[in-house]
């Protein structure tokens, strides 16, 4: 599992630092592999899995590079989800989140 992790990792690394769409779209099917691979309660258990953001991240970005709404909208939803792991393992990230979701709002609504 710790290779599959740092492959996706790599992956998005290499998307967002180089530009590389192709390798944001390959993090996103690696992230969503991991996803089910782990029981539900692990996939996302902050410091025990992947980051839980990271997915929502990459469709974010990738949303953003491509004026995909699908793909923000997607973003949208993991990003939600991450909140909700975040919260039930009773770390406080709650003005981070709402950050997050309130630019990747304003994005979706300018593009509406």
């Amino acid at each position: 599992m710790a290779y599959r992790e740092r492959h996706a990792r790599a992956l998005y690394r290499q998307g967002d630092e180089q530009g590389d769409n192709a390798a944001l779209k390959e993090a996103i099917r690696a992230y969503r592999d991991l996803l089910g691979a782990y029981p539900r309660e692990r996939a996302h258990a902050p410091g025990v899995g992947h980051d839980p953001n990271r997915p929502g991240q990459t469709l974010w970005y990738l949303g953003i590079r491509e004026s995909d709404m699908a793909r923000l909208e997607a973003a949208r939803r993991y990003l939600e989800d991450a909140w909700r792991v975040y919260q039930d393992a009773g770390m406080e990230h709650d003005e981070y989140f709402r950050q997050l979701l309130a630019a990747i709002d304003q994005l979706i609504a300018e593009r509406e």
